[in-house]
């Protein structure tokens, strides 16, 4: 008997691919979701990351404490300030109008601004890049946005600190903020469109620091004037008592050793000497050519306070306007900083000086501080001017330049009006060479610090 064999189908049947076809649709949709959700959080973590080194390269880290101080280093410690533009970590040079990026943009401007090609201190680059500096990408966040100058970031400025007014003018700067617009490049936003970081300031109180009423203690030369002449020896207060025994050797008509100011008989031989009368004059036959010239005691302005008042005169002691001022370089020519003008008595003696007024708060970092006369940043205080040449008239053109002349080798003149008066040619200028008698002090501001009474 034979027994049919029915042939049996082998495969899928339509419904069961549409099954299948289903289930791998949606296992491919979820791998793309998920490999562009991994793609956009790469990006966003490149976007932290940048903004943290910008951030760091501009004001260090002053949440990390270094012997117990907070680490402001980089570029506002080496400057003083926040960089004008993104541009200014990488290479040097800044326009005075945060807008432009270039020296050719900057003075093309109407009206032109001004371009500044070189910073004191800046040590830079701060952040190290394979780009060049004019690259938009040099350190574009991690979305791509790219731009000149700033790189894609968005940077402003504030004349104030809390970041409330806008200002492109950089002498008005007083902080700044750095942010990432995000995936869609645009301002707000959620997911990955939300700009980084949500609060971007940049304050200067992350990088300045109070230097209010510091104290300085001071040394001041002993100035001073007598109201009259005095004799070098105070126990003799008259010209006549004080030089009757200076004595003089002469040659004509014949040699002898005369009392200059013994000018007649009586006087002279009251003090024990004897008197030519044939030529009219005091002599003392004891003394020879050798040993005759002398100034016993002499009758002048000794600038000396002692002596002064010994003699029954009155000293005047002068005083001056002090400030305290802040300079990147002792070279300077203008102050970063100083405080209102002090007086301080011209006495020889040790004063301290609390300084006020001073501009609040001021940069972290390298400055130079320094006494100045009446707040003139070429005067430093207790600079002399030296009558190096010496200049026939310079006691005189001293006090026509409202200075305090001392007498010595050389000849000094205090408290002059300016560099000119001292150093100029032509009179009443002095004709001298100015003398620093110290030296302007280098030291480190850091935020919190503690100010010691500075010995000047």
């Amino acid at each position: 008997m034979n027994i049919p064999f029915i042939k049996k189908q082998i495969g899928f049947t339509l419904v069961e691919l549409l099954v299948v076809m289903l289930i791998l649709t949606a296992l491919a949709s979820v791998t793309l979701d998920f490999t562009k959700d991994f793609a956009f959080q790469g990006r966003y973590e490149v976007t932290k990351d940048r903004y943290e080194k910008i951030k760091r390269a501009i004001i260090g880290r002053p949440d990390v404490l270094i012997n117990g101080q907070p680490d402001i280093s980089r570029f506002v410690a080496d400057i003083g300030r926040p960089p004008f533009a993104l541009q200014e970590l990488l290479s040097e040079g800044f326009c005075s109008d945060t807008q432009y990026f270039d020296q050719a943009s900057c003075i093309g401007a109407t009206p032109a601004k001004i371009w500044t090609g070189n910073s004191y201190g800046w040590n830079g680059p701060y952040i190290r890049i394979s780009k060049t500096p004019d690259d938009p990408k040099a350190i574009s966040d991690g979305w791509g946005n790219t731009a000149l100058g700033n790189y894609g970031w968005t940077v402003k400025y504030y004349s104030d600190t809390g970041g409330g007014t806008l200002t492109t003018t950089t002498a008005d700067i007083l902080s700044m903020s750095v942010q990432s617009l995000g995936k869609d490049s645009t301002a707000g936003g959620t997911g990955y469109d939300t700009d980084y970081p949500s609060s971007p300031l940049i304050s200067d109180s992350d990088w300045s620091v109070d230097i209010n009423n510091i104290s300085v203690t001071i040394i001041t030369d002993t100035v001073g004037s007598c109201s009259n002449s005095t004799c070098s020896n105070p126990g003799f207060t008259s010209e006549f008592s004080c030089t009757k025994d200076n004595r003089a050797w002469v040659t004509s008509p014949t040699n002898a050793c005369t009392y200059p100011n013994l000018t007649d008989q009586t006087l002279c031989e009251g003090n024990g000497y004897t008197w030519d009368i044939g030529e009219s004059r005091c002599e003392n036959s004891i003394y020879t050519a050798s040993d005759c010239d002398a100034t016993i005691r002499s009758w002048e302005n000794h600038d000396s306070k002692n002596n002064c008042s010994l003699s029954g005169e009155t000293w005047t002691t002068p005083s001056a306007n002090v400030c305290l001022g802040f300079k990147q370089a002792p070279s300077d020519t203008a102050f970063i900083a100083n405080s209102s003008n002090a007086t301080i008595i011209l006495d020889g003696n040790t004063h301290t000086i609390t300084f006020s007024g001073m501009a609040t708060p001021q940069p972290t970092g390298k400055l130079f501080l320094g006494v100045y006369a009446d707040c003139d940043p070429n005067r430093q205080f207790l600079s002399v001017c030296e009558d190096s040449k010496p200049q026939a008239n310079f006691q005189l053109n001293c006090g026509t330049n409202g200075g305090l002349f001392i007498s010595g080798t050389p000849n000094y003149c205090y408290n002059f009006s300016d560099d000119l008066d001292c150093t100029g040619t032509t009179e009443p200028q002095l004709e001298g060479a100015i003398v620093k008698q110290k030296s302007e002090i280098q030291f480190s501001l850091s935020p919190n610090m503690t100010f010691p009474i500075i010995n000047w």
